[in-house]
């Protein structure tokens, strides 16, 4: 099976292949870059890497792949030294080459590019980020100050001799207002208890006669019945 053998072919057969990168590679340690097209510079990038990383490690296994795959014994040499020295300093463990274009090629525009060995570690610009507030931090910093400031205005606004004058000048309007209004309704309810008291005695008079008459009546009907007792009285003896 064929499982991890996905390589860059770079339209040449495996034999072919492997002596151009060989060459090419041997040429890149010799001279710290190459100008080549951009195809032969990413796969050459990647077993330049992984050769960094055999001179890095140091170990006699190491050192020997990395002789008998390039093909001049002092290139080699040189690349286990920049490993031991330089390299093996970094922190990052990657990132030892990097590709540039180059424009095209002329007879055929070919994309070209540029593989270069990077002996010195790039400082990356690390972006401040600015850092974000968690969201109870916040809820805590705009709850904190209406709890820390009590509701004690009110007795220092009522100390103020001036507030408390004005405060009643505003309300005296309207309690004045209240007061003759009640002092209407009372004269009203006055008048018609007078005028109620009035209309009594005039009844009690025009209803006073009718007894009176009522007595006359009876007194004549006594008189006749005391007549005739006194004349029976008479009969008898």
């Amino acid at each position: 099976m064929r499982h991890r053998k996905t390589v860059h072919k770079i339209n040449k057969q495996p034999a072919h292949r492997r002596a151009l990168l060989r060459n090419l590679l041997t040429s890149f340690f010799k001279h710290e870059r190459v100008i080549t097209t951009r195809a032969k510079a990413k796969a050459a990038q990647r077993i330049a890497e992984r050769l960094i990383r055999y001179a890095i490690s140091g170990t006699l296994a190491d050192k020997r792949r990395i002789i008998s795959y390039l093909r001049e014994r002092d290139v080699a040499h040189k690349l286990i030294r920049l490993g031991q020295e330089n390299f093996a300093k970094r922190e990052h463990r990657g990132g030892f080459t990097a590709v540039y274009k180059y424009g095209f090629r002329k007879g055929d525009g070919a994309e070209m590019a540029i593989l270069t060995l990077l002996t010195e570690e790039i400082p990356k610009d690390k972006k401040k980020r600015k850092k974000k507030v968690a969201e109870p931090e916040v809820i805590e910093a705009v709850e904190t100050p209406a709890e820390e400031t009590p509701v004690e205005t009110a007795p220092a606004e009522e100390t103020t001799p001036e507030a408390t004058t004005e405060s009643v000048a505003e309300e005296t309007p309207e309690t004045e207002t209240v007061s003759e209004e009640t002092a209407t309704a009372e004269q009203k309810v006055e008048a018609e208890s007078a005028e109620e008291t009035e209309e009594k005695p005039e009844q009690s008079a025009e209803e006073t006669p009718e007894p009176e008459g009522a007595e006359g009546e009876q007194a004549p009907e006594k008189s006749q019945s005391e007549g005739e007792e006194g004349e029976s009285e008479k009969e008898k003896e």
